[in-house]
């Protein structure tokens, strides 16, 4: 019977133009007319958005975008009813349209027409939905209920989770979800899985409902811990949902948690014993059952196995049931240490059962605990377990055997092998007719056991005959031989297979030819080590390894542990070798800097040697290095600087490193203790580290202030002596003492003619806004202790006394007169200082009011502008002082003022009074 790959042919289809909701729910009947070969198993109308619909009157109404037509036998037709719910969501009022109608027949052969297909075969595509008010409100939770414990530590334990909601239409379900998996089952005797959601179904209008489940004692999914309501669904019969988040129910004062105590889980996964596959399906006479078998252990029990295939099979589940087409196998059942079975029934015909070898692609066991171990295809081959089944429709194939030989320097093995995977458990028999020279026959083995003899041979060869029976391995890995015959080389020769007679199950098979194989016995090879001398970055050295060694045909395969090194240099620890195929060498000793003068070292280098026999031996190359003396270098702190006087400043410390590729050599020499000791100070070395420092000794005080720096210096040498460096430490003199950073102002006040002048009072107004004032000492002196940069204006006050200073006469008013009108003195010439102390009244010039003014003075009448003192800046200019411009600006003005003494004065005028100072 041949494949069917003939797809099914829709002829006809009937939908309902209209579906009227105004009267509550309404049926709406859907049919399909089709035609396959082997007979229609379903058709699907898929829609282009979900509807809400029952299977019947009296179930809720599911949300669907899609609807199966199943029945459908040969050429015929077949329909089924729905019921539409007038307020489900799904339903609004509109216009659905067909997407598309997809067949399949019992063969798993599909045909699908899209929309614009049905329309060009003049099929209805689309139908109207009216009436009805749809419901679009959602449902409302009230309260939820968890357990606070669930207690695993007596063994499985059942937990009540409940809910409170209400809705008005009424509610479907709701759905807890978990912020991980839980590990229980429906009843007390089913089996657990593993699940992170939990349904509640049947809450009707506003009511409450509540699910017992039963957790397992050991799940892997059960593990103390405390386990959190991630977020709950409440789903109505119209559609509606509402999600509460984890947040939204504690914001509620909902419970969300709850704990899982008891013993630690069990995590261990089941093990895989045996398997047993058939060895053909033969679909030939029609559909064929097989039967899968398979062997687990488990200490809490299996659960079940899946079996995992290359490419999807079609297969029923008895005798009767329409065949699918499925990549997988599940054998349930498997308790504790046992073994389950299951057989299926493959379709003859269906289209995943073309015929083939079908390999398995791996194998899932699950234990009631939910632990999974998963073996893979190579894995099962290594167990030594079947991996594969054949698919035929009519007689099995011819079987195909082949021969493979191995041969080694004293041993040949010709094996039989089957490229075809013959069915394990298969007879194997025959004959094989066998010439050999330069070798004796040792024996013959079967895997699977049998018998194999044959006639009498002589030690050297000959021609005899094997007489073969042998059953084949009930589990032989993929690609394992059949049949193993050994032979012992005793010298050059070959080995021919004359003819042979070979079948299985009695089937003769064809077997691939095999020439004569040749052979050569070679002498045993004797490798031996070599060794070698050489001078630490001195002259290239050569030789050659095989030149000690026995045998034939002998050639160097890999040097340093790799076939790619050979004929390329390979750097050791202490140079570069190169190593040829022909055992020469050539070796460069240039990274053995780090040997001392006189100091070997060993660079060893392994290499296999190879006779033309196929013999290996490894052997060893050790090449003796002496080092020479590598010069050194000093690198690191050379100098230094310290301060006489400061003691912030009285020692310095540095490192050195020596740089010499000679090991143990990387420091320095000790220096002897006279160098230590400096002129000015000592110096201390630890010549392993390189550190350094140096401390002042007291006859660095002894430094003039300010006088040039001098040094102290230490030489270093390396521990070689071929390299030296010099610290040299600078040290500075105390410095001299800082400037004073105060400023000193020293005032003298002085009459006309130089004199002290007492009874004055000095003030400084510094331009910061600060004020300094007081009375001077003896001679007239007054001291300001002033910060360096002060400035300002120094003012002198002395109040008028008529009993200490001299009354103007008449002939002060005489001068005043004459020098308002132009004319001299009595005395002679005018000077400045003249014309400022005749303009009594101090409105810029002197006039005949200021000659008046003296005289009621001088009289002792009362008169507007009194004498007083005016006191001034004896280096200001004057010079354009006269009768008409007497005015000047008392004072004196002091610029920012270095540190240190600065001396300045002041003359007093007393106005009025001329002839005093004549």
């Amino acid at each position: 019977m041949s494949t069917d790959h003939t797809r099914p042919q829709l002829v006809s289809l009937s939908m309902p133009e209209v579906i009227d909701l105004g009267n509550g729910i309404a049926p709406a009947t859907f049919a399909v007319t089709a035609t396959g070969s082997a007979g229609i198993d379903r058709a699907v109308f898929w829609f282009d958005s979900p509807l809400g619909y029952g299977f019947s009157g009296a179930t809720a109404a599911g949300s669907w975008p899609l609807m199966v037509v199943n029945g459908i036998w040969q050429d015929g037709q077949s329909s089924v009813t729905r019921h539409f719910a007038p307020d489900h969501s799904a339903n609004a009022a509109r216009t659905v349209s067909l997407s598309r109608v997809a067949l399949e027949d019992i063969n798993g052969n599909s045909t699908i027409y899209n929309a614009h297909t049905l329309a060009e075969m003049g099929l209805p595509t689309s139908f109207q939905i009216t009436g009805g008010a749809t419901d679009t409100t959602r449902p409302r939770l009230i309260s939820i209920s968890l357990p606070e414990v669930i207690d695993l530590d007596a063994g499985p334990a059942s937990a009540t989770f409940g809910l409170t909601a209400e809705d008005a239409a009424g509610i479907d379900r709701a759905v807890f979800h978990f912020d991980s998996p839980l590990g229980f089952a429906f009843s007390e005797s089913a089996t657990p899985g593993t699940q992170s959601l939990m349904v509640v179904n049947g809450i009707w209008q506003d009511g409450q409902s509540t699910v017992t489940r039963h957790f397992a004692a050991g799940h892997s999914a059960n593990a103390p811990r405390t386990v959190s309501v991630d977020r709950v669904m409440l789903q109505d019969i119209n559609g509606n949902q509402t999600v509460y988040l984890r947040q939204q129910l504690e914001e509620m004062g909902l419970r969300t948690d709850f704990q899982i105590s008891g013993a630690a889980p069990d995590t261990t996964g089941p093990q895989l014993v045996g398997l047993s596959l058939p060895q053909i399906i033969d679909l030939g006479d029609g559909s064929a059952p097989a039967t899968f078998t398979l062997s687990a252990t488990d200490t809490a029990g299996i659960d079940r196995a899946v079996l995992w295939f290359d490419s999807p099979l079609g297969y029923g589940f008895s005798e009767t049931a329409t065949p699918n087409s499925l990549q997988m196998l599940v054998v349930n059942g498997i308790w504790e240490n046992g073994q389950s079975s299951l057989t299926r029934h493959f379709a003859a015909g269906h289209s995943a059962n073309t015929p083939r070898t079908v390999s398995l692609d791996r194998i899932v066991l699950d234990d009631i605990n939910g632990n999974s171990s998963v073996y893979h295809a190579p894995d099962l081959a290594e167990m030594g377990l079947p991996t594969s089944f054949k698919l035929w429709e009519g007689t099995p194939p011819t079987p195909e055997l082949s021969y493979t030989t191995v041969l080694s320097a004293d041993t040949l093995l010709v094996r039989i092998i089957d490229p075809s995977n013959a069915r394990d458990g298969a007879r194997l028999s025959g004959h094989i007719t066998l010439e050999l020279d330069g070798a004796s026959y040792v024996g013959t083995t079967a895997p699977g056991g049998g018998s194999v003899t044959h006639a009498e041979i002589g030690p050297s060869g000959g021609r005899f005959q094997l007489d073969l029976e042998a059953t084949l391995a009930a589990y032989r890995p993929r690609g394992s031989h059949l049949l193993e015959i050994t032979f012992d080389l005793e010298h050059s020769g070959s080995m021919r297979i004359i003819r042979e007679t070979l079948s299985i199950n009695d089937r003769a098979a064809d077997v691939e030819w095999i020439g004569r194989v040749q052979f050569s016995v070679f002498p045993p090879l004797v490798a031996r080590d070599d060794t070698a001398e050489a001078i630490q970055d001195g002259a290239e050295i050569s030789g050659n390894v095989l030149a000690n060694d026995t045998g034939e045909g002998l050639r160097v395969i890999s040097a340093a542990g790799s076939s790619g090194r050979v004929g390329v240099p390979v750097s050791g620890d202490l140079g570069t070798l190169t190593l040829e195929e022909d055992g020469s060498f050539t070796y460069l000793p240039n990274l053995a800097a780090h040997l001392p003068a006189g100091v070997t070292a060993v660079d060893v280098f392994q290499y296999r040697v190879r006779d033309g026999g196929g013999q290996r031996e490894y052997a060893e190359l050790e090449i003796t290095v002496t080092g020479v003396n590598d010069p050194a270098s000093i690198d690191g702190d050379t100098a230094g600087l310290v301060t006489a006087g400061d003691p912030d400043r009285q020692r310095i410390a540095g490192q050195l490193t020596v740089i010499d590729p000679d090991q143990g050599e990387d420091r320095l020499q000790m220096p002897e203790a006279a160098a230590l000791a400096g002129e000015f100070g000592t110096f201390s070395l630890n010549p392993e580290t390189g550190a350094w420092d140096y401390t002042l000794g007291p006859q660095a005080d002894a430094l003039p202030h300010g006088s040039a720096a001098v040094t102290d210096t230490l030489q270093v040498v390396s521990l070689d002596g071929t390299a030296t460096e010099t610290i040299t430490i600078t040290i500075e003199p105390p410095p001299l003492p800082e400037p004073d950073p105060r400023a000193q102002l020293s005032v003298a006040v002085l009459d006309r003619a130089g004199n002290p002048l007492d009874g004055t009072t000095v003030s400084f107004a510094a331009d910061d806004d600060a004020s300094y004032s007081g009375a001077p000492g003896p001679g007239g002196v007054l001291d300001f202790e002033l910060a360096a940069g002060s400035a300002g204006w120094v003012q002198v006050t002395r109040a008028h006394s008529p009993q200490t200073d001299a009354r103007p006469t008449a002939a002060d008013a005489l001068d005043v007169l004459r020098l308002a009108i132009g004319l001299s003195p009595s005395w002679g010439a005018a000077r400045p200082l003249d014309f400022i102390a005749a303009d009594i009244n101090q409105d810029g010039q002197v006039t005949a009011t200021d000659a008046l003014e003296v005289l009621r003075a001088a009289i002792g009448l009362d008169t507007a502008d009194g004498q007083r003192w005016v006191f001034l800046d004896p280096d200001a200019d004057l010079t354009a002082i006269s009768r008409s411009n007497s005015l000047v600006e008392p004072g004196l003005r002091v610029d920012p003022l270095p540190p240190g003494l600065t001396e300045v004065s002041l003359t007093g005028v007393l106005l009025g009074s001329v002839q005093d100072w004549a």
